[in-house]
């Protein structure tokens, strides 16, 4: 059985945050993105806010190598709030 999207966040989130050798500003960005998991608000919320701040970082080429396949993984897993369905209907899932 595959895991689902949130499963796999939590379980990247984790392997990226035991890596010690991560900047100051990634451990922020991943400490409040699973503390957001943990008290069970949208995943896909989550991991929008953490695409950005990571795409920031990697814009300003502060972005650590061993978060670039977080960051891919998230641009190919959570596609955004503005695909379809993302609206009302979310509320009811």
């Amino acid at each position: 059985m595959a895991k689902s999207a949130k499963m796999q966040l939590v379980e990247l989130i984790d392997t990226a945050l035991s890596n010690k050798t991560i900047s100051k500003a990634e451990v922020v960005a991943l400490t409040k993105a699973q503390e957001g998991l943990s008290k069970h608000q949208s995943d896909t919320m989550i991991a929008s806010k953490l695409k950005t701040e990571l795409s920031l970082l990697g814009a300003q080429q502060k972005l650590s190598p061993q978060l670039v396949d977080l960051l891919t993984w998230l641009s190919k897993s959570y596609l955004g709030w503005g695909r379809r369905g993302m609206g009302i209907t979310n509320l009811f899932v």
